[in-house]
């Protein structure tokens, strides 16, 4: 359920570009784009905005990106792999989400006991 995910929209220059707002399980607030929406979900079709809600409330682990500082990586194990959220902390914007058979190297920011 995406009930604490809220649909937005938002200036960019001259064009309004719809997104939609989701809630981390610290309470941060980021945006999924209509373009970020797009890709994913024609590039990865087992990601739905059901599961974006659920890897962001209920992660297994959050891992600070070893390739950029200001992203954080939500993993959260559904069935056989791990769903992964990539969120871009200083943006407060969704980059991407996917799917991956393992957890990626980085800091540890939070685990679940």
């Amino acid at each position: 359920m995406i009930d604490k995910a809220l649909k937005c929209l938002r200036k960019d220059t001259e064009r309004q570009i719809l997104c939609i707002r989701f809630y981390d399980c610290f309470g941060r607030e980021f945006e999924l784009s209509e373009s970020v929406w797009e890709h994913v979900s024609s590039n990865h079709p087992e990601i739905t905005k059901e599961i974006i809600q659920e890897v962001l409330n209920t992660p297994e682990a959050v891992v600070r990106s070893s390739w950029n500082f200001s992203s954080l990586l939500y993993y959260k194990k559904i069935g056989k792999y791990y769903k992964a959220v990539v969120a871009e902390i200083q943006d407060s914007r969704i980059k991407t989400a996917l799917t991956t058979d393992k957890i990626k190297k980085g800091d540890i920011v939070w685990k679940r006991n």
